[in-house]
Parts: C-alpha cells; sequence; structure tokens
C-alpha cells in the first residue's frame, strides 16, 4: 500500500480543484504496489482563500464517491491556515502551543533547581520551536510579530511577578532574543539560501 502523506492541492477554482484531486488519485494508484490507493476523506478537506471566500462551493468528492468537507481551518505541516481573502496563518494555536511547552520546562526546571530561574535558565531553543515553526513562509504583518513578542514577554514577565518596561531590555541584553528577531534573522537566511 502507498502512503502519499500531507499533500497540499492548490487550484484556482472549485472545477479545478475536483480535476487535480482526480489526476492525483490516479497517480496515487499507478504507483501503489497493490494497485488501489484511497483517498481518505476523513482526513481531508477543502479551503477557500479569495474574495469568493464566503460563497457555498461544490461539493469535491473522492473517487470512491465520499465528499472532502470544506472548513474554515486547516492544519498543514504544524501551521494553521485560515479562510480569508488573502492567504492568512491564524497563530492563537501556535501561543498555546508555546505557552504549554514554556510551563512544562518551568515547572522541570522548578523541580531540579529551586530558586535559580532567570533569563539565562532558559535555553534559545525553548521558545522558538513552537512559536516560531514554519512561518517563515506566512505573511506576518507587524501586528503579528508584535503579538509574537508579546506572548514571550507577558509570559516572562507573570513568571517573574515583574511589569517593568526594562524586563524585555534586559532579557535580551543576557541573550534572549524575541520572536520577531528569531524570525527576521531565519527570513534572511531563508532568502540567503535561495
Amino acid at each position: 500500500m502507498l502512503y502519499a502523506d500531507d499533500i497540499l492541492i492548490i487550484a484556482p477554482s472549485v472545477s479545478e480543484l475536483q480535476h487535480l484531486v482526480n489526476i492525483c488519485e490516479l497517480e496515487l494508484q499507478l504507483y501503489s504496489r497493490a494497485g488501489y490507493a484511497i483517498t481518505n476523506s476523513k482526513k481531508s478537506c477543502c479551503l477557500s482563500i479569495g474574495p469568493r471566500r464566503n460563497i457555498e462551493c461544490s461539493n469535491i468528492t473522492t473517487a470512491s464517491g465520499d465528499i472532502i468537507p470544506w472548513v474554515d481551518t486547516i492544519r498543514y505541516l504544524g501551521i494553521y491556515i485560515t479562510r480569508s481573502v488573502k492567504f492568512k496563518c491564524s497563530l492563537s494555536n501556535t501561543k498555546n502551543a508555546f505557552i504549554d511547552q514554556l510551563m512544562l520546562y518551568v515547572v522541570k526546571l522548578e523541580e531540579s533547581h529551586p530558586r535559580k530561574l532567570s533569563c539565562t535558565s532558559f535555553p534559545q531553543n525553548v521558545s522558538p520551536s513552537i512559536l516560531l515553526y514554519g512561518l517563515e513562509v506566512c505573511p506576518l504583518t507587524k501586528a503579528k510579530l508584535h503579538l509574537l513578542d508579546f506572548a514571550v514577554t507577558r509570559f516572562l514577565m507573570k513568571l517573574f511577578k515583574t511589569y517593568s518596561c526594562t524586563f524585555t531590555v534586559c532579557c535580551r541584553f543576557f541573550g534572549f532574543k524575541l520572536s520577531s528577531d528569531l524570525l527576521e534573522r531565519g527570513f534572511q537566511n531563508l532568502c540567503s539560501n535561495a
């Protein structure tokens, strides 16, 4: 049996999408060892992006006759893409996963080293790993970048029980980089390697 996970099909219209789904199913059947492949409609979905995103679309069906549902948000390789006029990523799930990861790290740190919590206690790979995963390819406004930075600074301010504006400056002094700094550096590396 052949497994082809994480296929993203982009089409300019619903009829073209149906055509591309049919082609993909035929290709999967050609290359599968058993001579057949099944598209799992329960794990598949459609999302409309563009000025006509709110208009009800025709059903997309698989070769077996199953309907692939239209949804408001999809998760593709860990990034949540939402129905919108333009390509848009949602950061709410990402922020929640980031806070969960940091809370787990803090609990482990406090258990092993009570009273030794500081900005330098956090390795640099803790916050970016979940918060910034894949965002280099998403169009982010300054407001979205500020939202990412705010998630980090607000968490640290609550953790250290301070609400001083100088806290961010201190964190940067000790090498703790904010999300926007890391994302900008990652984007520059992506462009330089292209």
